[in-house]
C-alpha cells in the first residue's frame, strides 16, 4: 500500500534533479539511491518522509557521501 506515495516521492524528487538513479538490490534485499545535492541534507529529508520508512517497512538507512570518478557528472566536462 506504500508504494505508490514512494514512487511519487522518488519521481518528484527526480524531476527536481535530486534524485539520480534508484533501484532494489537482491540477496540481502535492500535498496540503493543516488542523489545528486550540495549536501546529505537533501537524501535525509527523502528518508524521512518516505512511507517505507515512515511506515517502518524500512527499519534501518544511512546517507554516505560518494566521489564520482568516472560517469556522467557535471564536473567531468
Amino acid at each position: 500500500p506504500y508504494r505508490g506515495e514512494h514512487l511519487r516521492l522518488a519521481r518528484e524528487a527526480a524531476a527536481r534533479g535530486e534524485l539520480v538513479m534508484a533501484g532494489a538490490l537482491d540477496e540481502p534485499v535492500g535498496a540503493l539511491l543516488v542523489f545528486r545535492a550540495p549536501d546529505r541534507s537533501v537524501a535525509e529529508a527523502f528518508a524521512n518522509s518516505d512511507p517505507y520508512v515512515t511506515a517502518g517497512l524500512v527499519t534501518r538507512w544511512s546517507v554516505r557521501p560518494w566521489t564520482v570518478v568516472i560517469g556522467q557528472d557535471p564536473a567531468e566536462g
